[in-house]
């Protein structure tokens, strides 16, 4: 299985989740570097932030790869000490607009520490389906908002997003047949009487795990 960068993303902007924005991000576009500088929003209580919207993750995967899953990494802080703001909503976006289920874990953000979250990974296509033109899109993205369950509106930081794009090639491979090799388009195993296709194959050479 190949994997790409853990790329940032080219455009990050504030926009509201409904018709009439609630609380905007300020300085969005510091998402899109991996620095000290933050994109910062603060709900009041029981108030929802507008969507932190990141796209253009300047992605090239090759038009014939197969996209097996998408993790995400974001980094932040909230200035809250007794833990009172989570994700409320993350959204995986294409051309089309947001796709798949929400992947918001809830989890409470630490008053603290800066903390990484992580969601999806290599298997996971986030409940939606998606072609390698989707992912090369400047269009590919996330929305981000945060919820505040407390009773004070202070910053809440997002210091960046990333996203990691897990795919393969195809089997990339040749088999001799009576002295004739042949390339190989597809492969297929029998699991208990019935045929799967095999989208990536990996083979321990030296100790080391390459794919085909």
């Amino acid at each position: 299985m190949a994997i790409t960068n853990n790329n940032l993303p080219l455009t990050a902007i504030t926009t509201p989740v409904g018709t009439t924005s609630v609380v905007a991000w300020t300085n969005p576009t510091y998402v899109e570097l991996d620095d000290t500088n933050t994109a910062d929003t603060s709900p009041a209580k029981n108030e929802v932030s507008d969507w932190l919207r990141v796209t253009n993750f300047n992605f090239s995967i090759p038009p014939t790869a197969t996209i097996n899953g998408i993790e995400v990494e974001i980094k932040h802080f909230a200035t809250y000490g007794n833990n009172i703001i989570h994700d409320n909503a993350v959204y995986l976006r294409k051309t089309s607009g947001q796709v798949g289920g929400n992947y918001a874990s809830g989890n409470l953000w630490s008053g603290d520490d800066i903390e990484v979250f992580y969601y999806g990974g290599q298997n996971d296509l986030w409940g939606t389906s998606l072609n390698v033109a989707d992912i090369n899109s400047v269009d590919f993205g996330l929305d981000i908002d945060i919820l505040n369950t407390g009773a004070d509106a202070l910053t809440d930081s997002i210091y960046y997003v990333k996203i990691k794009i897990y795919y393969c090639l195809g089997t990339n491979m040749q088999i001799n047949i009576e002295g004739v090799w042949k390339s190989v388009n597809g492969v297929q195993i029998n699991i208990g009487g019935v045929w799967k296709t095999a989208v990536c194959i990996q083979q321990n050479i030296g100790g080391v795990w390459k794919t085909y």
